[in-house]
């Protein structure tokens, strides 16, 4: 994957993200003045649906700051970086969920709307994963590859789980096996960590170091902001994923001196 088309697919998200944000921030207004959907709107605007607009809008915004950070690089970090961004649109399906099963729809669709946001969970950790390795000196010409096993990956995963009727406050299905769900992400997150703790040692640079907390800070904020939804802990969450996003792109920059 060459840097144009690198930017062509970031391009491409972004105007993915914006069409959604759009959709989702006017659907409430379209509702109000629909006279058949008017009394349903208190059942609509729920803390999740707001949660999922912030969510979408951290994912647009972030990725908007890091391509123009990062303009010209074709470094494997960032992009894989931005792969986790994006996946912030999968994990806003929440108010969907909560929406189909007001309307009595079948739990097949719903089914396929849970199975989107941890997808999203799936692809985003794997992301981060990748990215860390590759910030091992990793070499590779072509990206192709693990992108592709990424969303295989991800996909079957998130597709074979099984899922029970037991909705949780967050309008997520609960998996009959969440615990070992959550623990292995959570490994995945802490191998992320390590790896970058481990160049820090490696190289004797304290740029590593501070990314190994960027990471620390993304991960934990993901976790308050996918498993909880009250306005306390996504509020600590969506802070912990800024300051962490924010952490990331200045350490890699200074790192390498991209621009």
């Amino acid at each position: 994957m060459t840097i144009t088309q690198r930017n062509s697919m970031a391009l491409i998200i972004i105007a993915i993200l914006i069409t959604i944000l759009t959709l989702l921030t006017f659907l409430p207004f379209i509702l109000h003045y629909s006279a058949s959907m008017k009394p349903k709107l208190g059942h609509f605007l729920t803390p999740n649906f707001i949660f999922a607009l912030l969510l979408i809008l951290y994912s647009i915004v972030s990725l908007i700051s890091v391509r123009m950070f990062f303009f010209k690089t074709n470094s494997h970090e960032i992009f894989f970086f931005m792969l986790f961004l994006a996946t912030m649109i999968f994990e806003s399906s929440r108010p969907l969920i909560a929406l189909l099963r007001y309307f009595n729809y079948p739990d097949s669709y719903i089914m396929f709307l849970s199975r989107t946001a941890y997808f999203g969970k799936i692809c985003g950790t794997n992301s981060l994963f990748v990215s860390a390795l590759f910030s091992s000196d990793i070499e590779t010409r072509k990206l192709d590859t693990p992108v592709i096993v990424i969303l295989v990956l991800s996909f079957l995963l998130s597709s074979s789980m099984p899922l029970s009727d037991t909705v949780l406050q967050n309008s997520y299905y609960k998996p009959g096996f969440f615990n070992y769900f959550i623990f292995s992400l959570i490994f995945i997150d802490l191998l992320t960590f390590l790896i970058f703790l481990i160049n820090f040692f490696q190289k004797k640079n304290s740029e590593y170091l501070f990314l190994s907390l960027s990471v620390l800070l993304i991960s934990s904020g993901r976790e308050f902001s996918f498993y909880f939804s009250s306005v306390g802990y996504f509020s600590v969450g969506i802070i912990f994923m800024i300051a962490g996003t924010i952490l990331f792109a200045n350490k890699l920059h200074g790192i390498y001196k991209w621009y």
